[in-house]
């Protein structure tokens, strides 16, 4: 009966040291895992705090310090509002290509194709703009209001639109310009395609 106690004791002694083993084990493996990790190491982030998995930074995308939050775009790419962290930051298309048009006496339909970058983007849409010029290069004004466009002018998402109530004997100038979700977020100028219409002239170019 006087052997008990101490026999109890050495279990409970032993059970707490490999406990404390197990403890400093997992610790090991958090520490050395950027995956498990409570502060993310560079290249990883965690969007929410707690006892959740670090994930690596998406493409075009990068954190250096510790800890990170967020990931943060490169030069050039953007991440628009409503674009979830784990989403690669993406960047302004590039410019329609292969613009035409078709004139009759009653329309003028322009069309073309889509940019050759997106941007990594979905969200593809276009404007069109448009002067009427005069003889001499610089004798240009944005095109009187009573034109109509079809569907519409501006947030248009097939590559496609018809001009309607042109004057005769005019030139025109169109640009179609390309646009996605981080496009206002560029300091450079949206890219277009250009094409100059004479309303003097008839058929497809």
């Amino acid at each position: 009966m006087h052997g008990q106690p101490l026999y109890s004791s050495t279990v409970a002694l032993e059970q707490s040291l490999a406990r404390q083993i197990a403890a400093r084990r997992c610790e090991v493996r958090r520490r050395t895992s950027p995956q498990f990790s409570e502060a993310c190491q560079p290249g990883f982030f965690k969007a929410y705090a707690g006892n959740t998995n670090c994930s690596k930074c998406p493409p075009h995308c990068f954190s250096y310090g510790e800890g990170a939050a967020i990931c943060r775009c490169e030069t050039g790419f953007f991440r628009a509002e409503r674009d979830p962290p784990s989403m690669a930051c993406t960047r302004p298309p590039s410019s329609p290509r292969n613009l035409l048009f078709n004139l009759n006496d009653t329309s003028l339909i322009l069309e073309w194709s889509p940019p050759s970058d997106t941007g990594g983007r979905r969200d593809l849409t276009y404007n069109v703009q448009c002067k009427r010029c005069g003889p001499e290069p610089d004798q240009c004004q944005f095109c009187e209001e009573e034109l109509r466009y079809l569907p519409r002018q501006l947030g248009l998402t097939n590559a496609t639109v018809t001009v309607m109530d042109f004057s005769a004997h005019a030139n025109y100038t169109f640009e179609i310009e390309s646009l996605n979700g981080v496009s206002e977020m560029s300091s450079f100028p949206h890219p277009v395609a250009i094409v100059t219409v004479s309303t003097d002239q008839g058929g497809e170019c």
